[in-house]
Formats: structure tokens, sequence, C-alpha cells
């Protein structure tokens, strides 16, 4: 208590400051200008580029990290893919001067610094699509889904995901979904990679079937489970496969090794 009061003493003003805005860190997407960059720089590239504006979003109000740099894992483990992957994929996104980017090497690992062009602002419009809403506006997308959403469904199921929810109108009625203007429109193989997709969709929840009819209703993205928040915390730590390649090639060294071992303990 004496060397309390013998210590020196510091005297903290207070200052009113504005309370923090509650609610969800959101991305504006232009679906139309979000689909038409598809042709140009490829499925992946195009999530890319909506994976960094998110992921901006996101370091901004990130006390670990700040909002000019990211680090090449924060984007290989959200795409699932390899870091060669994503340098293909930036290039491309450079070449079509859709953003300007330098990739360092600071203490082993790569940091990579991204600046986006400014695109042209465009009113909302009238959609050329049939199977389209009437009036097409911006959509609002959480930008957690890129950490919570992407990683788990895979790169072509969540652009599908996006189609489809670009096609709920304005009114709030039933739309028409055509898997040949969902291929095309994705530059997808075909109808049934379409299909595979939906039926992807529907396996995590996120379209399920009308109860008093035969369409499907759009859902949004069910809370994490423990589970699942492990998978997707080992994902990002480099603790678990992240592309196909390593989840076949793991999946061929396991069955190696079960058939060496049923081998060497087989008597004839």
């Amino acid at each position: 208590m004496l060397d309390t009061l013998l210590a020196p003493q510091r005297i903290h003003f207070l200052r009113p400051h504005t309370p923090a805005p509650e609610g969800l860190t959101l991305v504006l997407v232009d679906l139309p200008s979000f689909f038409e960059l598809i042709p140009r720089v490829g499925r992946a590239g195009a999530l890319l580029l909506l994976a960094l504006k998110a992921l901006r979003q996101r370091a901004a109000h990130s006390p670990e990290s700040t909002a000019a740099q990211l680090a090449l894992s924060d984007l290989t483990w959200v795409l699932r893919a390899t870091p060669r992957q994503v340098r293909r994929w930036l290039h491309r996104l450079s070449t079509q001067g859709l953003l300007v980017y330098a990739l360092e090497s600071r203490r082993g690992t790569a940091t990579l610094t991204v600046e986006f062009v400014p695109e042209p602002i465009r009113p909302p419009r009238f959609s050329a699509d049939p199977n389209a809403p009437d009036f097409v506006l911006p959509l609002e997308l959480p930008s957690h889904w890129i950490v919570s959403v992407l990683p788990r469904i895979g790169r072509t199921a969540f652009l599908v995901y996006l189609y489809v929810l670009g096609q709920e109108p304005a009114h709030h009625g039933p739309a028409t979904l055509s898997l040949d203007a969902l291929s095309t429109r994705l530059n997808l193989w075909g109808r049934s990679q379409a299909t595979l997709a939906l039926w992807w969709l529907r396996r995590f929840h996120l379209l399920v079937r009308h109860p008093r009819g035969t369409g499907l209703i759009v859902r949004d993205p069910r809370p994490l489970t423990r589970v699942q928040r492990f998978v997707l915390h080992c994902r990002a730590h480099r603790r678990w496969p992240r592309t196909r390649t390593q989840i076949l090639g793991l999946l061929v060294v396991f069955l190696g090794v079960v058939t060496f071992v049923v081998l060497a303990t087989h008597r004839p």
C-alpha cells in the first residue's frame, strides 16, 4: 500500500468517442460487371479479385494486419489453391488493368501489396438477361463469406451461389434458373457441371427444396460448427490439405499404406 502511494502517479483524461458501428463488414459487388470479368480473366481470376477486396475490408479492422498488405498464404487457403496458381491469376488481373501488385519476401514470408485500379461508377441498370431480376442492384456481400464459405464449398460452387443470389427478383417473386444460361455466364463445362454445383450447394444447405413445391429456396450460410471452425483453422495454418491434388495425393498414399499392410500380413 505504501509503495503504491509513493509511486509516480498519472492522470488519465477520458475523451468521448463515437461508438463503433454495429453490423457486418460488407463488400459491394456489381454482379453483372463481376460476371463480365469471367471471359476476360477466368472464373478463378474473377473470384480472386473479389477475395482481395473482401480480405482488404477485413484487414482494415484487424489489429494484426494492415489494410495495405496481405500474406500470400491468406489467399491460398481461402481459394484452395497453390501459390503458383495465385501468382498466375494475379498476373492475368494485372495484364487486364484491374490491379497493380508487388510480391516481396520478408523474413521468409511472401507479402503481397495490391492497388486496385478504380472502375467507372455504373448506376443501377436493367439486366439484359431475361432470367435475371428486372432491376439489378449491387449485392452487399458479407466479407466473412470469403473466409467461412468459399474455402468449404470451393470456387465453382461459390460462383454458382453468387449467380443464384443475383437471380432473386426485386419483388421477391419466384425466379427461373436456366442451366444453359448458368453454364454460359460462368463459363462452365456444361449442364453437368452446373447440375453438380447446384447439388453441392444443396449438400451445404445453401439451396433447399421448397416445402410447397418443386422449386428451390436460397439460404444464407449457416453458422459454423466447432468441427468446421477447426478444419478452417487447420487449413489456414497449413495443417490440412488445401487443393484437390493434395487431397488426392494423401488418399493415394493412404491406400498404398493400407494395401502394403494387407499384403504384408496376408498369409497364403
